[in-house]
């Protein structure tokens, strides 16, 4: 026992200097003495992973959690090797082991939120965050992960709670004070849109009438609830007043442009089937899908076979500012949320739930400036630009709006609340004489009419 504690010291004081070649031969011949101390598997485990060796250190973390199922740092650090080699779903399962086996170890449940939060399962985030706070109440990390999933999706009150524990938690966690301000900032801003635009217009909730059809009115009013998740949301409820303006989007919803917005899109599409405008329907920039989705369900419930929905984002996230041709967007950074960077397999999985994948969708792929120009595009009769920046904006219409027919519409949905969106717009239209007249559809979205060719 004597020999085996002194091998044991000395290759834990070789494992610390890092020479990992001398600790890794150390605990082989430390197995010699107990092949199965869970310490020694789990400590090569942890050098071979250091050393790059996966298949080993694999093999080493696999032996000791067998040995020792309860010790939850094996399964963190196998965890960490299984995400370095791109296996989320095995480290989720694992991990999910993990607080099966110990159910009150709070790092776990944190480890685990981190995973779903960086491959952006918010909802199962949220859940094992506070799994990790109810075990451990004063889990600052936590709470500061919790603060920042309810940011990214717009839960404002939510997320002024957790990061309020931060900052009584320890007032000098980095950053505290600003994001604590920021949102103080935001929830104002948010009452007083909600206080000024309450009941704004016609696309205000679900009772606008689309046309005669209640059949068709119906169905696509449950559809537009599916979409921005507020099936079981009361519509008096101050929740709903948020959705409904767009400034809160609900953990499942597949769209961010809230009731009024989608009400638009809805009124823009029925119009040209009404009036016979030739073309296609466009979004580009598209999040989750759930917009164009709606585009595909309506030209499924009027029967109408000659139109495509074309689909058009990078499925990367926004493009990194260019400011030497759009100083518009110069100091822009809006790569940091997670949440935006929705791939197209995530997108065309959400369009095949709702059964509405089929040969009447077309997906473009890539950067704006880099798709847009050869599209297969003849003509349009609804151009719905969320692309957020200067550059994506005027792309967009620098190659779409001249295929919009006359009688189609140009919604633009960010021009309330993003400036360098709007001025792409505004120098756009003064470019070409645009003289339509310009509708406020909520707090941040707008459209028009096309009336001539520019």
């Amino acid at each position: 026992m004597d020999n085996f504690n002194s091998i044991f010291n000395l290759a834990k004081v070789e494992h610390q200097k890092g020479n990992f070649l001398e600790a890794k031969r150390l605990y082989i011949q430390l197995l010699e003495f107990d092949s199965s101390n869970s310490d020694i598997n789990h400590l090569l485990g942890v050098i071979y992973s250091q050393l790059k060796d996966k298949q080993n250190a694999y093999l080493y973390f696999k032996k000791a959690i067998k040995i020792n199922p309860h010790n939850p740092d094996f399964y963190t650090n196998m965890a960490k090797i299984l995400l370095s080699d791109d296996k989320t779903k095995q480290a989720i399962e694992l991990l999910s082991d993990a607080v099966k086996n110990n159910p009150k170890i709070a790092d776990t449940y944190l480890n685990l939120a981190n995973i779903f939060k960086m491959n952006n399962n918010y909802p199962k985030a949220i859940e094992n965050y506070k799994k990790a706070i109810e075990i451990k109440p004063d889990f600052i990390d936590a709470y500061n992960n919790l603060g920042i999933c309810y940011t990214e999706h717009f839960y404002n009150i939510e997320a002024h709670d957790a990061f309020k524990k931060v900052l009584e938690l320890n007032p000098n966690y980095p950053n505290i004070d600003t994001i604590y301000s920021f949102l103080k900032e935001r929830l104002l801003a948010e009452q007083k849109v909600i206080s000024s635009s309450k009941n704004f217009n016609i696309f205000s909730r679900f009772e606008y009438k689309f046309d005669n059809d209640e059949l068709i009115n119906d169905h696509l009013t449950l559809l537009k609830k599916c979409l921005t998740d507020t099936l079981n949301v009361d519509e008096e409820s101050i929740e709903f007043e948020h959705v409904n303006e767009g400034i809160k989007t609900l953990l499942y919803s597949k769209t961010m442009i809230g009731i009024k917005r989608l009400n638009n899109l809805h009124y823009c599409i029925v119009e040209t089937i009404k009036n016979n405008i030739d073309g296609d329907l466009v979004e580009t920039g598209v999040w989750r899908g759930g917009a164009t989705i709606l585009m595909r369900a309506i030209l499924k419930a009027y029967n109408i076979k000659d139109k495509l929905v074309w689909v058009a984002d990078s499925f990367e996230g926004l493009p990194q500012p260019n400011p030497n041709l759009y100083p518009a967007d110069k100091n822009l950074n809006f790569n940091d949320p997670n949440f935006i960077n929705v791939s197209i397999e995530e997108v065309k999985s959400n369009f095949r739930k709702y059964g509405l994948l089929d040969d009447q969708v077309k997906f473009l792929k890539g950067w704006f400036k880099d798709t847009l120009p050869d599209a297969q595009i003849e003509k349009i009769s609804v151009l719905r630009l969320d692309g957020d920046m200067y550059e994506s904006t005027m792309d967009a219409m620098k190659y779409l709006y001249p295929k919009l027919s006359i009688g189609g519409y140009v919604i633009v949905d960010d021009w309330g609340a993003l400036p360098m969106c709007k001025q792409a717009i505004i120098d756009y239209r003064n470019k070409y004489n645009i003289k339509e007249s310009i509708y406020i559809i909520d707090s941040t979205g707008i459209y028009w009419k096309k009336e001539k060719d520019i």
